[in-house]
């Protein structure tokens, strides 16, 4: 009983890191639109805060499972080490959006790159979807 209260606990923290992720992305597309520099920082800001916090949640998570669940563990260290990559992912969409806007790149040049990024980030959504689901 004590370890499902601790994996709902881990799937609602993953679903509003998700809902986090989806906010990161508007706020990007906002920013290409608007080309506000500094709603965009302070908003990225916030957001940064947010996600730093419910890491910090998750990390809290992974140490309850502890002795009682060992796989559990695992897959909770695994959802963060994608997660990590997954926010790398987030930084290169953001930097390729501030190059498009001062010009360093061309429209074309940044579709490409972010249809790469994107379906990178679709892979590994996907598969922390998957451990978090099996959890």
């Amino acid at each position: 009983m004590r370890i499902q209260a601790i994996v709902d606990e881990a799937q609602e923290i993953y679903r509003r890191r998700c809902d986090l992720y989806q906010s990161y992305e508007d706020m990007l597309n906002r920013y290409k639109s608007t080309k506000s520099a500094s709603q965009f920082t302070s908003e990225r800001k916030r957001l940064e805060m947010e996600h730093k916090n419910l890491n910090h949640n998750l990390a809290q998570i992974q140490g309850k499972f502890g002795d009682l669940y060992a796989d559990g563990v695992e897959k909770v260290k695994e959802i963060i080490t994608l997660d990590s990559r997954y926010r790398d992912l987030l930084q290169e969409c953001v930097q390729s959006a501030e190059r498009l806007i001062s010009g360093k790149i061309t429209r074309q040049q940044y579709q490409t790159s972010a249809s790469d990024i994107n379906s990178k980030k679709a892979d590994l959504r996907s598969r922390m979807d998957t451990l978090i689901e099996n959890l």
